[in-house]
């Protein structure tokens, strides 16, 4: 017979600081010991934090990136290579002032990368985002009327591409709900113009 999966109640984990996207953690050699680092990002300001564990992470610190794209910065899913260097992939808001409403925003997807534990990043540049015209400018969402963004990253067992889950919001009937890119992980430090995205069953270049 299959086993059947039990569901029990447990109490909630808190993680430090304010939380309004993903949260990505990952374990780094830290002076020698193994350490818990975690990203947080609240009204697109993005902190860091580590711990011995889940339960026991110290208060977080606002980290800088630069050069800063602009406007808010929420970074959504962090990766390290073999040698160490974190390489994170953020949501980036801009006002929607093509359709003169800076009350909502167009988000879009960037790339940077830290040699010091996610306390200050190199900016990689933007390597997703969606075509001009594509925004809906007459969309009642009370946050994002257009563009790309809301993502989570996987690396393959080969070490050879880096997918990227996104969602997309564009006024095309077809457009908006979660889509997929890929980026050759040998490209992580030049992505900009090297992200493809899986359509109409090709990978074409973005």
């Amino acid at each position: 017979p299959v086993p059947r999966a039990v569901l029990t109640t447990a109490s909630p984990l808190l993680l430090p600081g304010s939380v309004d996207s993903n949260s990505p953690l990952l374990w780094d050699l830290f002076e020698g010991q193994q350490r818990l680092f975690v990203m947080t990002s609240h009204s697109g300001i993005p902190s860091v934090s580590s711990g011995t564990a889940v339960d026991r992470l110290a208060a977080t610190t606002q980290v800088t990136l630069l050069p800063h794209p602009g406007h808010g910065v929420w970074m959504e899913a962090v990766v390290a290579d073999d040698q160490g260097t974190w390489y994170g992939y953020y949501h980036n808001e801009w006002p929607a002032s093509a359709c003169g409403r800076d009350d909502r925003f167009v988000p879009r997807i960037g790339a940077a990368k830290s040699t010091d534990f996610g306390k200050s990043w190199q900016d990689l540049g933007i390597v997703l985002q969606a075509a001009q015209g594509s925004t809906a400018c007459a969309s009642n969402n009370r946050y994002v009327i257009g563009g790309v963004g809301d993502l989570s990253v996987m690396l393959d067992a080969d070490k050879q591409y880096l997918y990227i889950f996104y969602s997309q919001y564009q006024k095309q009937k077809e457009a908006p709900g979660v889509a997929v890119a890929r980026m050759v992980w040998a490209d992580r430090d030049r992505p900009s113009g090297r992200v493809a995205i899986w359509r109409s069953e090709i990978w074409e270049p973005n």
